[in-house]
């Protein structure tokens, strides 16, 4: 690539769209292939995706966001992708089966969780992943953490268009996502805010003005492991509804849990939620927040 090409790929010009218009979505994509970080309105809570495999977005998240440039990113690609990475054997046997059968963990956690779970090295070689999205525990064996939008349609659509080649680039393999925020400050929930920050580092920005924002705040992040299933962070949704939607295999809560910022989204007086679990509970949900509203 050219320097004269880069410059002008480094320097796409930003804009401010909506989750409701394909047009801007397709926009969204392009702006991801090209290089360039793009905040998202993921309802509960700001983010900005982009392709870990490019220096440029690295480049441009270490400036918004002042981070260690080594500190991984989360992934979003498919729960059926993200498990071919899942070392079995380094998770306690009792919820291995809902590892075994990506479907099924998709209809109970798509759109409402990260998972972390131990990675396969072999794997990890195998695809050529990025070190920005591995992490290392306290034996130094890898540990991946995905996001699976399936569910939530209008972020749905635009990863898949930004996997694919178009405008911009080549496809991107592991879209990579991180909070909006300076690092050592609380993630940021309000629109306002997020505009302002979003303008302030000249991003193009893509909104959700029908966002309900039932629950606001980070999503929880469930851990599968040796000890089996383990709650690290609290979300944007409440503790008994992740119980219900992995009904009947239990949710333990770390000591060391991370407290959610914001209100989570606990069900209490809506009828339509009364009584489900699993995936049943999954799909009230996701009709009840609007997620499953396409984009137009």
């Amino acid at each position: 690539m050219s320097e004269q090409n880069a410059e002008r790929i480094l320097h796409f010009p930003p804009f401010e769209g909506s989750l409701a218009e394909i047009a801007h979505i397709k926009r969204g994509a392009e702006v991801m292939r090209s290089g360039q970080a793009l905040v998202v309105d993921n309802d509960c809570v700001w983010a900005v995706w982009g392709n870990p495999e490019d220096p440029r977005f690295l480049k441009e998240v270490e400036r918004l966001k002042g981070r260690d440039p080594n500190r991984p990113y989360g992934l979003t690609i498919s729960t059926a992708q993200f498990l071919e990475l899942a070392d079995l054997d380094r998770v306690d046997p009792s919820v291995r089966p809902l590892l075994e059968d990506a479907e099924e963990l998709a209809a109970r956690l798509g759109a409402m969780t990260f998972i972390r779970m131990p990675g396969k090295q072999t794997k990890i070689v195998e695809w050529g992943m990025p070190a920005s999205l591995v992490s290392r525990d306290d034996k130094n064996y890898p540990v991946v953490q995905n996001y699976d939008s399936a569910g939530k349609a209008d972020v749905a659509q635009l990863l898949e268009l930004a996997r694919q080649d178009g405008p911009g680039g080549k496809g991107i393999r592991f879209p990579a996502v991180t909070s909006l925020n300076r690092t050592a400050q609380s993630e940021i929930i309000e629109p306002e805010e997020a505009i302002t920050f979003s303008r302030e580092f000249s991003l193009p920005v893509i909104a959700d003005e029908q966002a309900k924002r039932c629950g606001t705040g980070s999503y929880a992040i469930i851990e599968f492991n040796e000890q089996g299933m383990c709650l690290l962070r609290e979300g944007n949704i409440s503790n008994d509804l992740l119980r219900r939607l992995l009904h009947p295999y239990p949710l333990h809560i770390s000591p060391e849990v991370k407290k959610a910022k914001g209100e989570p989204f606990d069900g209490s007086g809506i009828p339509e939620l009364k009584g489900l679990v699993g995936a049943e509970l999954r799909i009230a949900l996701l009709h009840h927040f609007g997620w499953d509203r396409c984009p137009k």
